[in-house]
């Protein structure tokens, strides 16, 4: 599935691909315990009108597409505090 919509991105995107602004956003399942934080359960990343949502608390291992997608030097346009999100989605990868 997350192969499928980057194959979709890259190919639809192809000339813009420096230029791409991807929306980024995660949620947790909630805590009920003030000193309990628990880690990212969705990941969800837009790119025009497609979108992603990765289910990050059901899937084996976080994919290596989507790490270097992440990775790549692409403009991406982000909410507050992506750092400690990402942070918490590494955690989870390792």
């Amino acid at each position: 599935m997350v192969d499928s919509w980057l194959s979709d991105i890259y190919r639809i995107h192809h000339r813009r691909l420096q230029r791409l602004i991807v929306g980024f956003d995660n949620e947790w399942r909630p805590s009920f315990n003030r000193n309990i934080q628990n880690s990212v359960a969705t990941l969800q990343l837009c790119v025009g009108r497609r979108c992603l949502i990765f289910q990050l608390v059901y899937a084996a291992h976080f994919p290596n597409s989507l790490i270097e997608f992440l990775g790549d030097e692409i403009s991406l346009l982000l909410e507050l505090g992506l750092r400690v999100m990402w942070r918490n989605c590494w955690m989870i990868m390792i």
